[in-house]
């Protein structure tokens, strides 16, 4: 198998992306948690069942980040002569 250094620079971008999927998973929520246990419940007094609702709302992201992710991974290996944008 003969690759370019275009293509071999687009799998392993391909590569890097796919692996933030797992730390994404685990920073969204953790970033929700900590809003809403720091932030609001400790320093503003807000009542305690708004963790659960900070946890579910870094869910979320993370599931939104994760779906923007794949499309871009999806757009790379579909289009190989077009450079891709990168994640931001």
């Amino acid at each position: 198998m003969k690759t370019t250094a275009g293509s071999a620079y687009r799998l392993f971008w391909m590569l890097g992306a796919a692996t933030t999927v797992p730390v994404i998973l685990i920073s969204g929520p953790l970033a929700g948690y900590w809003i809403a246990e720091w932030l609001l419940v400790r320093h503003a007094g807000w009542p305690r069942f708004w963790v659960p609702v900070g946890v579910f709302l870094g869910v979320i992201g993370a599931v939104l980040q994760i779906i923007r992710i794949i499309k871009q991974i999806q757009q790379a290996e579909s289009s190989p002569t077009t450079e891709h944008k990168g994640v931001s």
